[in-house]
């Protein structure tokens, strides 16, 4: 036997599962916060991140994988990073002066006549978030190359955390947020668990509800009477935490699970589903009403106008309107925000984000961004049409369908707040668009099948 292969034996070890364990609960505990307010957990995540890459490619090293496969991997990931990196290559001073006309006097006033700058507004700010790119890209790599194995387990570890949170939150709301506040969270009081937004708490409790119908469809994982009390356990939480945006996802991620995944619900008669919708709105209603809290949460639905993220869309709109097509540089939305608030605008409340991903993303990135969305939505729609259209991945291990619906959540939810900014949600988006684009024959080479 090679070196390499029993170095490939060693990695499906049980220490190696172990291993691998400890790497996606870190992801998943230390990634609960926006990357650019983070501190010394991001760097962590990062060298984790790198081993469970370094990981992957050993054991792909050892399976039948050609180098097209491997080539198709990496072609969207190089264009998603070559977006970014332009940003940071210098170019004449007179060239960035046309393209950012509104910097013309900071341009003049700091830099060298006939000199070279970037197109970015501040090249730290965009090299961070290279960086958190690259920490996504390489996720997403190393799911596509690790085995079913591995996913499985990720997804066990998922549940883990999600409880682990959830038991978080019933202090966090029992003590009005005095008690494990670890990132001195203004949601406190709401039991955002391990994150810092609420938001996102309900989104990665929606997410694992999906999971768990998943491993319920996998009868040697644990039966379907226990996903049911996991799945009620869980929407107390989203309830809980009154996000609006994450009880509606996790709604739909919850009757689109039941619909993939449990084989009674799919083949049941319309009088059963008619049953399950009935049974889960008295059970909402009855807790509306007897439930202070639930209802608060529910009360919420009426203060849609007030919303402040009206302010901050109106606000990144000009902003938008200023700098394209250029762009402001990813990772600049603050600087760049502020430059184009209005005295009406003005508020004591910080907007660290737009909270819309897409216009703040068209606001740092500009017309190559509005070019690279529409590459990606096209690559959804082909993909989601062909997923659809072959029996053999509705029928078998259905993982390609998992990951849509955590993509279909990530990508609805951007429209009003920035879960891929932080790295736990990224986790699942990388994991959710490498199932998505994976086929169920490629998932049983990999598991040696």
């Amino acid at each position: 036997m090679s070196a390499l292969s029993s170095k490939a034996e060693a990695l499906k070890s049980p220490s190696t599962s172990v291993a691998l364990a400890v790497f996606f609960g870190l992801l998943y505990v230390f990634g609960g916060k926006d990357f650019q307010l983070q501190t010394w957990q991001l760097p962590i995540l990062q060298l984790c991140t790198v081993s469970f890459l370094y990981h992957s490619i050993i054991i792909w090293r050892n399976n039948p994988f050609d180098k097209a496969y491997i080539s198709k991997i990496l072609r969207i990931p190089a264009v998603l990073i070559f977006l970014i990196a332009v940003q940071l290559v210098p170019l004449p001073m007179e060239w960035v002066a046309k393209m950012q006309p509104q910097l013309l006097g900071e341009i003049r006033a700091f830099g060298d006549p006939g000199g070279w700058v970037p197109l970015t507004t501040d090249a730290h700010q965009t090299v961070h978030f290279l960086l958190y790119a690259i920490m996504g890209v390489a996720l997403y790599i190393a799911f596509r190359l690790e085995s079913r194995c591995a996913i499985v387990l990720a997804l066990k570890c998922l549940l883990c955390v999600a409880f682990f949170s959830l038991a978080l939150a019933a202090v966090q709301v029992s003590t009005d947020g005095r008690a494990f506040d670890f990132w001195n969270s203004p949601h406190a009081s709401y039991g955002p668990g391990i994150f810092a937004n609420r938001n996102h708490q309900a989104l990665f409790f929606g997410m694992t509800i999906a999971a768990i119908w998943w491993m319920a469809g996998q009868a040697a994982i644990f039966p379907r009477w226990l996903a049911i009390t996991f799945t009620l356990m869980l929407l107390i939480g989203v309830i809980s935490t009154g996000s609006r945006a994450g009880m509606i996802l996790t709604l739909l991620l919850f009757v689109g699970s039941l619909l993939v995944f449990d084989e009674r619900t799919w083949s049941s008669s319309r009088r059963f589903k008619a049953g399950w919708i009935a049974v889960g709105s008295a059970v909402l209603a009855w807790l509306a009403f007897a439930n202070l809290r639930v209802g608060h949460s529910l009360s919420r639905f009426n203060a849609v106008e007030d919303d402040l993220r009206w302010t901050f869309w109106r606000g990144t709109w000009k902003a938008v309107e200023a700098f394209f097509p250029a762009g402001s540089g990813y990772g600049t939305f603050v600087d760049a925000y502020a430059f184009y608030e209005t005295i009406d605008d003005v508020s004591p409340v910080y907007a660290n984000r737009s909270h819309n991903e897409y216009l703040e993303l068209l606001l740092e990135g500009g017309l190559p961004f509005v070019v690279a969305l529409a590459g990606a939505l096209t690559l959804l729609i082909l993909r989601t049409h062909q997923l659809f259209s072959r029996r053999d991945i509705l029928s078998s291990t259905r993982l390609p369908l998992l990951g849509a619906l955590w993509t279909a959540a990530i990508l609805l939810h951007s429209f009003v707040d920035y879960p891929a900014r932080t790295p736990a949600i990224l986790t699942l988006f990388a994991l959710g668009l490498a199932l998505f684009f994976t086929d169920n024959d490629v998932v049983v080479a990999k598991d040696g099948g």
